[in-house]
């Protein structure tokens, strides 16, 4: 990154110091300058925006996104006018009309449901079965690998203590 101070409300300042920016491939643009009226602030701001953009886009090849940062004055509308106008209120209208009657008990659920019901039922109680069986497997293999090693063990002692 690489920082360069810039008066980008002047043109030839921004066309001297931007142009030579070839390797850009995105703009991040945060700039605002506040002025007293919502016409002056269009004026600069567009004439610093455009002076950006006219300095880097036509030497820029490999340029892919810019962005335009906006803030509070395209939620609250112009800075002028901030305070001045009256805040709209929601009014919701009131429930004059009965609520529907509720049923009695809800319906049964239909026979496909309860049989997929039943077959997840099924399939998961297999899976369980399946995987306690592969532990007690694994288990055994363990403990008869265990015991193997251990008679080796056992026997290589042995031996070396007949062979001393």
């Amino acid at each position: 990154m690489e920082y360069i101070q810039c008066d980008v409300s002047d043109t030839e300042e921004a066309q001297s110091k931007l142009s030579p920016l070839t390797n850009i491939t995105h703009i991040f643009y945060v700039t605002w300058a506040p002025r007293p009226t919502e016409a002056d602030n269009i004026e600069i701001n567009s004439l610093m925006l455009k002076n950006v953009l006219q300095s880097v886009i036509p030497n820029a090849p490999n340029l892919q996104h810019v962005c335009l940062q906006t803030g509070n004055k395209h939620y609250f509308g112009p800075f002028e006018s901030l305070g001045k106008i009256k805040q709209h209120t929601l009014k919701f209208p009131l429930m004059t009309s009965p609520r529907l009657p509720s049923r009695p008990s809800s319906p049964p659920p239909p026979r496909a449901f309860l049989r997929l019901a039943r077959t997840f039922l099924f399939v998961s109680l297999l899976m369980i079965l399946y995987n306690l069986l592969f532990l007690g497997l694994s288990f055994l293999a363990f403990a008869y690998y265990a015991m193997a090693e251990s008679e080796s063990y056992r026997n290589s002692t042995s031996i070396a203590a007949v062979a001393a």
